[in-house]
């Protein structure tokens, strides 16, 4: 076991570790003043003179000094002072003697010295007399070891002490400033917030080439030396380039937007690095796309150091807000706020956006919440103003959706979101027209609910002759009472008032239905007064009597019974010819819906043909179009389908094949056309759907000549009736020929113009622009209060198609021909309708012709630089051109030969004119081809084609003739059927007599039509 260590070792010890720690808190205190001091001074020195840089560089140099100075001086005096027991002995001594202890003071140093030497065996002398020396100075130490220990820790210097308190309240009063807050924030993070220096003209020759994005439509611009703010559209590339008044080795281009608040921060400065070309100019680029300032900075460092360099002022640079667009209804829509038919709605609207819109669309939404979309075709991508006329197919609706609908027009612009926040609703923004809201009642569903009705009517006129056949009420020598028998014949009486009141509500529905025919109203309103003729007697014979009848008088009774008797017999032979009139009345309508369903899906699907052939020539822009047009089309084959079904039962299967029909309507009902359309098979679906087309034209070619030929054994057509037939027929094929040989021209047409992508000339460009400028004077000139509201319409037509012709003859040179070509004939179009709204006298008359003549004369220039489809298009192409004229004249001529045959006198005086209108513009049609001018020719066509279409309209929509006076024959055959009406009655009443009651309305009538 180790002895433990001498008391005097521990004593010095002691000593030794009281003298460092009385070195370490002294050289703390001083540090503490001193970096107070620092403290103080840098934050005072960085709020008086703003450079918090310096400050906190010298700061923290001084402090470093300071630092490494106190501890060194600490340690040099520990390592002098009390680094060995002999140095901490010899230390003591002063303090000892200075306390009283002289003895102790004069023997410690040589105890400490003896005991050093006893423990390292180097005593020179006697041992035992050196340990008895140590023990003796030990002694002395006794308990007072710890107090005399204390003796070595030197006494602090009051001026120490009374700085560190000075530097305390020093610091108190500081942080109490605000002023020198702020300067050791600043001394702190090193900011240099001295005040710049002025900035001043840093460059020569400064230019700015702005080069707008692609959706403004606007030319690269040139700004030499640009002294105010700039206004330019958000995604503007600004490329800057100057030659600098003094040389540097570096310089930046300095942005910063707007929302920052210091603009001499780093952090919302965005630096773009300059580039030196040969010539010593300096040139960047930077995007805008939100509002700020910049300037140019030079210097000789590589990194920006604004206040050691030359700078420029800052200059403004804002955005120019693209705004939403804007959509008015230029004029009321018709049945804005009314009920309308399913038909068509005219819709004129004007829609405007300061860059350019990209598509206009019909939105209309349900009062189920449903939102429908119809695009607006017809827009030239990036146009800023266009006035449209917009005609609104409502038979698009769904059915189950008709009722009350809110619709508006909706515009979207062309911007692509380029600014700090994007696009808020991408693509582009979105503004629409005021809401309106259209009542929408589906007139076929009324007219079939109105068929059905007259149905029920029939089958109660059934129902009430069956109740007379059958009674024997009217029998004399029955051993049924009198009163018993009157009882009976009250009865029947209430039933046929309750069907004469039936019979009055329909005729008052049929007459407000506009696909019934005025004669066939006249008819059952015809039909009614005679029963009721024969009713009012037999009342009046019932109202003489007492009530009740036991209290009448028999004589009375009998009498009124044998007046009865008299009128029953005539009473049946009216039920029976009301009956078959009713039924023929049926018979016609069940067979003029078929046809007009057959001939309005015929419609869709020729509409659907065009569409396929404009999608198969490469514009997708009709997908939804076609996708609409698809489902109104399964909607009108499921209704053909029902009327389909309904002729079957109600005239049997000698009118037509109708399983025939039905194998058509399910292979029309498949999706193949949706499936080949999903697929991108669009001349597959093209061609299904042409096949489709043909065999619905076959099928209404044949409804037509049954229905005109008299092949139906019920049919009564009138000679006059056959010729209207047989005129639908034939224009109904000259119509489809007609819209086929359209779509060929229109397919070769574009392929024409994917090859004839030449540009103007530089004559011809300056040649157009002179004749627009004329154009423009005369227009300028107009006084448009004097034009009527079509005239103002087409003179405002006029101003956008001069403001397109500008835009397209802004470059050096002219630009794409066609464009040019499609302006200039749209802005003839616009002059003439503007002249035909002026007065002959005025003269706006004269003014707006001649911009018309100027823009054929444009047309006329442009077409002649235009290479002709013989040059661009192949050998096949060329071909076909020439046997659509051919076609062409043969069609015009056939047209021509349907208004000498003695049918075409059938036609009321606007159909006559609207053929006659489609002759001669088949005739145009056919001098286009041969030019060739192709668009002008397919334009033609489709005029024509309507033509055709006013010409059908108006045989469909005319009014029939009235009957022809029954001949004997016919006579004889009303009687027949008379006679086999009676006979199927009873018939039907001697078979079902069990269960007659259970079987009140039409169980006779389910016989009859067996």
């Amino acid at each position: 076991m180790t002895a433990p260590p001498p008391a005097l070792v521990r004593f010095l010890r002691r000593a030794a570790t009281l003298h460092r720690r009385e070195a370490v808190r002294g050289a703390g205190l001083d540090i503490f003043s001193a970096v107070g001091m620092i403290v103080v001074m840098a934050g005072t020195y960085a709020a008086v003179t703003m450079r918090g840089d310096l400050a906190r560089s010298v700061g923290v140099a001084a402090t470093c000094g300071l630092l490494v100075f106190f501890v060194s001086r600490s340690l040099e005096r520990h390592q002098r002072r009390a680094s060995t027991p002999l140095r901490v002995a010899r230390t003591l001594v002063g303090p000892l003697r200075d306390a009283g202890h002289r003895a102790l003071a004069r023997d410690l140093v040589a105890a400490t010295e003896v005991l050093a030497a006893v423990r390292a065996d180097a005593v020179q002398g006697s041992r035992a007399l050196g340990a008895t020396f140590v023990q003796q100075v030990q002694a002395r130490l006794g308990s007072n070891a710890e107090s005399l220990a204390r003796l070595i820790i030197p006494q602090r210097p009051r001026r120490s002490r009374a700085l560190a308190l000075l530097v305390t309240a020093a610091l108190l009063v500081a942080a109490g400033s605000p002023i020198w807050r702020t300067g050791y924030a600043r001394a702190l993070h090193g900011l240099d917030q001295s005040p710049l220096p002025e900035p001043s003209v840093v460059w020569r020759d400064l230019k700015f080439q702005l080069v707008y994005p692609p959706h403004t439509q606007r030319a690269e611009k040139t700004l030499k030396n640009p002294t105010g703010p700039l206004k330019i559209p958000a995604g503007t590339r600004v490329e800057l380039s100057f030659t600098p008044r003094a040389p540097f080795e570096h310089a930046w281009a300095e942005w910063v937007p707007r929302r920052a608040r210091d603009p001499e921060a780093d952090d919302d400065i965005r630096s773009t690095a300059l580039s030196r070309d040969p010539s010593g100019a300096w040139t960047g680029a930077w995007t805008v796309r939100s509002d700020g300032r910049w300037r140019v900075f030079l210097g000789h460092a590589p990194t920006p150091q604004r206040r050691r360099g030359a700078r420029s002022a800052w200059m403004k640079m804002s955005v120019d807000a693209d705004d939403s667009p804007e959509v008015e209804l230029s004029a009321r829509v018709r049945g804005g706020d009314e009920t309308t038919d399913v038909g068509r709605v005219e819709i004129p609207f004007i829609a405007r956006d300061d860059f350019g819109l990209s598509t206009v669309e019909l939105v209309y939404e349900t009062g189920e919440g449903d939102v429908f979309r119809l695009p607006i075709k017809g827009l030239r991508a990036g146009r800023k103003r266009w006035r449209k006329r917009y005609t609104w197919d409502l038979s698009m609706i769904p059915i189950d959706r008709r009722g009350d609908v809110v619709w508006w027009i909706e515009a979207r612009d062309n911007d692509p979101g380029l600014g700090d926040g994007g696009a808020l609703d991408p693509p582009g923004k979105a503004g629409r027209s005021a809401l309106q809201q259209l009542k929408i009642r589906d007139e076929e569903a009324e007219h079939l609910a109105n068929l059905r009705s007259l149905q029920e009517l029939r089958a109660a006129c059934v129902d009430r002759l069956a109740d007379r056949l059958a009674s024997t009420a009217f029998q004399p020598g029955k051993e049924v009472p009198p009163e018993a028998q009157l009882e009976s014949v009250r009865a029947m009486l209430d039933a046929t008032e309750l069907l004469l009141a039936q019979m009055t509500t329909l005729v008052e529905l049929l007459a407000l239905d506009t696909r019934v025919r005025a004669r066939d109203v006249e008819t059952l309103a015809e039909i009614q007064q005679r029963l009721a003729a024969r009713f009012r007697p037999q009342q009046a014979t019932m109202n003489a009597l007492p009530s009740p009848l036991a209290s009448a008088a028999p004589a009375g009774v009998r009498r009124a019974m044998s007046r009865l008797r008299r009128q029953h017999a005539p009473t049946i032979t009216t039920f029976e010819d009301e009956v078959i009139r009713i039924d023929d009345l049926v018979d016609a309508e069940v067979l003029r819906r078929f046809e007009r369903l057959l001939a309005r899906l015929e419609i869709s699907q020729r509409r659907l043909a065009e569409l396929l052939a404009t999608l198969a020539a490469g514009d997708e822009s009709v997908l939804p179009e076609i996708e609409l047009l698809r489902a109104r089309i399964r909607r009108d084959t499921a209704a053909l389908n029902e009327a389909r079904a309904l002729l079957k039962r109600e005239i049997g299967g000698e009118f037509m094949n109708t399983e025939a029909l039905a194998g058509m309507l399910r292979r029309m009902e498949a999706l193949t056309i949706d499936q080949k359309i999903a697929e991108g098979d669009y001349q597959g679906a093209l061609q299904q759907a042409q096949e489709t087309l043909e065999s619905l034209r076959q099928s209404g070619d044949s409804t037509r000549r049954q229905l005109g030929d008299g092949e139906s054994a019920d049919s009564q057509l009138s000679e006059e009736e056959k010729a209207r037939v047989r005129l639908l027929r034939a224009l109904s094929r000259l119509h489809d020929e007609q819209s086929r040989l359209e779509q060929q021209t229109r397919l070769l047409d574009a392929r024409w113009r994917a090859r004839a992508q030449d540009t103007a000339s530089r004559k011809l460009a300056e040649t157009l622009r002179a004749k627009r400028r004329s154009a423009e004077r005369r227009l300028e000139k107009i006084n448009d209060a004097r034009l009527s509201r079509p005239g103002r319409v087409g003179y405002e037509d006029a101003e956008i198609a001069l403001e397109s012709l500008d835009a397209g003859l802004r470059g050096d040179d002219g630009g794409p021909l066609l464009p040019l070509l499609d302006q200039a004939r749209a802005l003839e179009r616009a002059a003439r309708v503007a002249m035909d709204g002026a007065g002959e006298d005025e003269p706006e008359h004269e003014a707006l012709r001649r911009v018309a003549r100027v823009a054929s004369d444009m047309a006329a220039a442009i077409r002649k630089e235009l290479p002709s489809p013989e040059d661009k298009l192949p050998s096949e192409d060329v071909q076909a051109i020439s046997e659509a004229s051919e076609s062409q004249l043969g069609l015009r001529e056939r047209t021509s030969s349907v208004l000498d045959t003695p049918d075409a006198q059938a036609l009321p005086s606007e159909g006559a004119d609207a053929l006659r209108d489609a002759i001669r513009g088949m005739q145009r049609a056919r001098e286009d081809l041969e030019r060739p001018l192709l668009d002008d020719g397919a334009d033609t066509m489709e005029k024509s084609k309507d033509d055709l279409q006013r010409a059908m309209d108006s045989l469909r929509n005319r009014q029939p003739p009235p009957p022809q006076s029954s001949s004997s024959s016919d006579a004889s055959t009303e009687g027949s059927r008379r006679a086999g009406l009676r006979k199927a009655v009873l018939d039907a009443m001697r078979t079902r007599e069990d269960d007659r009651d259970d079987h009140p309305v039409s169980r006779f009538y389910e016989e009859l039509l067996r």
